[in-house]
Protein backbone atom coordinates (compact mmCIF):
# COMPACT_ATOMS: atom_id res chain seq x y z
CA UNK A 1 0.00 0.00 0.00
CA UNK A 2 1.58 3.26 -0.96
CA UNK A 3 2.03 5.72 1.93
CA UNK A 4 -0.55 8.38 1.13
CA UNK A 5 -3.02 6.17 0.53
CA UNK A 6 -1.62 4.33 4.19
CA UNK A 7 -2.10 7.89 5.93
CA UNK A 8 -5.97 8.27 4.39
CA UNK A 9 -6.87 5.23 5.02
CA UNK A 10 -5.52 5.55 8.91
CA UNK A 11 -7.00 8.53 9.29
CA UNK A 12 -10.29 8.12 8.18
CA UNK A 13 -10.90 4.82 10.63
CA UNK A 14 -9.60 7.17 13.47
CA UNK A 15 -12.28 9.71 12.71
CA UNK A 16 -14.65 6.99 11.93
CA UNK A 17 -14.15 4.78 15.05
CA UNK A 18 -16.83 4.79 17.77
CA UNK A 19 -17.11 7.92 20.13
CA UNK A 20 -15.34 7.79 23.29
CA UNK A 21 -14.68 10.32 25.60
CA UNK A 22 -11.50 11.07 23.91
CA UNK A 23 -12.33 10.45 20.09
CA UNK A 24 -12.81 13.09 17.47
CA UNK A 25 -17.16 13.42 17.86
CA UNK A 26 -19.70 15.66 17.21
CA UNK A 27 -19.84 18.34 20.07
CA UNK A 28 -22.74 19.97 21.65
CA UNK A 29 -23.24 22.47 19.42
CA UNK A 30 -22.79 20.27 16.35
CA UNK A 31 -19.04 20.84 15.79
CA UNK A 32 -16.16 18.99 15.76
CA UNK A 33 -15.19 18.13 18.83
CA UNK A 34 -11.16 17.53 19.26
CA UNK A 35 -9.76 16.07 22.99
CA UNK A 36 -6.14 17.48 24.31
CA UNK A 37 -5.00 17.61 27.31
CA UNK A 38 -7.77 18.55 29.80
CA UNK A 39 -10.16 19.50 27.20
CA UNK A 40 -12.27 19.19 24.24
CA UNK A 41 -12.33 21.67 21.91
CA UNK A 42 -15.08 22.32 19.12
CA UNK A 43 -14.85 23.82 16.12
CA UNK A 44 -17.78 24.90 15.11
CA UNK A 45 -17.93 26.78 11.60
CA UNK A 46 -20.09 29.17 10.18
CA UNK A 47 -20.79 31.30 7.52
CA UNK A 48 -21.73 34.02 9.61
CA UNK A 49 -18.50 33.41 11.38
CA UNK A 50 -16.43 30.36 13.46
CA UNK A 51 -16.15 29.84 16.83
CA UNK A 52 -14.04 27.33 19.28
CA UNK A 53 -16.25 26.24 22.30
CA UNK A 54 -13.63 24.72 25.21
CA UNK A 55 -14.78 21.90 27.83
CA UNK A 56 -13.41 20.27 29.87
CA UNK A 57 -12.95 16.15 29.30
CA UNK A 58 -13.52 14.87 32.68
CA UNK A 59 -17.12 15.97 32.76
CA UNK A 60 -17.84 17.81 29.18
CA UNK A 61 -18.33 21.10 31.86
CA UNK A 62 -17.64 24.32 29.97
CA UNK A 63 -13.90 26.17 30.32
CA UNK A 64 -14.16 29.75 30.77
CA UNK A 65 -11.76 30.97 27.44
CA UNK A 66 -10.95 34.30 29.05
CA UNK A 67 -6.83 33.28 29.37
CA UNK A 68 -7.05 31.31 25.77
CA UNK A 69 -6.39 32.15 22.39
CA UNK A 70 -5.73 31.00 18.87
CA UNK A 71 -4.69 31.51 15.12
CA UNK A 72 -6.20 29.22 12.37
CA UNK A 73 -5.25 28.74 8.71
CA UNK A 74 -7.72 28.64 6.85
CA UNK A 75 -8.30 27.09 3.58
CA UNK A 76 -11.93 27.68 1.84
CA UNK A 77 -12.92 27.99 -1.45
CA UNK A 78 -9.26 27.43 -3.03
CA UNK A 79 -7.86 30.87 -0.50
CA UNK A 80 -5.82 30.58 2.37
CA UNK A 81 -6.42 33.14 5.13
CA UNK A 82 -5.04 33.63 8.50
CA UNK A 83 -7.67 34.69 11.09
CA UNK A 84 -7.35 35.01 14.92
CA UNK A 85 -9.92 33.64 17.28
CA UNK A 86 -10.21 36.02 20.34
CA UNK A 87 -12.53 35.41 23.69
CA UNK A 88 -16.31 35.88 23.16
CA UNK A 89 -17.67 35.17 26.66
CA UNK A 90 -18.12 32.22 28.49
CA UNK A 91 -16.33 29.07 26.59
CA UNK A 92 -16.03 30.64 23.35
CA UNK A 93 -13.44 31.68 21.34
CA UNK A 94 -15.01 33.89 18.37
CA UNK A 95 -13.68 34.88 14.83
CA UNK A 96 -16.31 36.90 13.22
CA UNK A 97 -14.02 36.67 9.86
CA UNK A 98 -13.94 33.13 9.67
CA UNK A 99 -16.85 32.92 7.14
CA UNK A 100 -16.73 28.76 6.49
CA UNK A 101 -18.85 26.68 4.49
CA UNK A 102 -18.40 24.14 1.72
CA UNK A 103 -15.58 21.81 1.31
CA UNK A 104 -13.18 23.83 3.87
CA UNK A 105 -10.28 22.79 6.08
CA UNK A 106 -8.69 24.81 9.16
CA UNK A 107 -5.41 24.38 11.29
CA UNK A 108 -5.72 26.31 14.30
CA UNK A 109 -3.11 26.69 17.10
CA UNK A 110 -3.84 27.76 20.33
CA UNK A 111 -2.27 29.62 23.01
CA UNK A 112 -3.46 28.27 26.82
CA UNK A 113 -2.06 28.88 30.07
CA UNK A 114 0.97 26.27 30.09
CA UNK A 115 0.65 25.03 26.51
CA UNK A 116 -0.07 25.89 22.95
CA UNK A 117 -1.37 22.51 20.99
CA UNK A 118 -2.65 22.65 17.40
CA UNK A 119 -5.67 21.04 16.07
CA UNK A 120 -6.75 19.94 12.36
CA UNK A 121 -9.89 20.15 11.57
CA UNK A 122 -11.60 20.04 8.44
CA UNK A 123 -15.54 19.68 6.60
CA UNK A 124 -14.69 16.40 5.33
CA UNK A 125 -13.61 14.63 8.98
CA UNK A 126 -16.97 16.17 10.13
CA UNK A 127 -19.16 14.87 7.99
CA UNK A 128 -17.61 11.80 8.62
CA UNK A 129 -18.29 12.04 12.28
CA UNK A 130 -22.21 13.14 11.72
CA UNK A 131 -22.81 9.89 9.30
CA UNK A 132 -21.19 7.88 11.94
CA UNK A 133 -23.55 9.40 14.79
CA UNK A 134 -20.43 10.01 16.50
CA UNK A 135 -21.79 11.78 19.61
CA UNK A 136 -19.87 13.27 22.77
Amino acid sequence: MKPLRFFAAASLALVAAPASSHAPHVGPAGGQAIHWGAYHFEFVPGVGGSRILVYRASDKKPVPAVAMSATARLLSGGKLVNVRFRPGGGNQLIAPEARLSGDWTASVSFKLPGAAPTIRYSARDLATLRRAGAKG
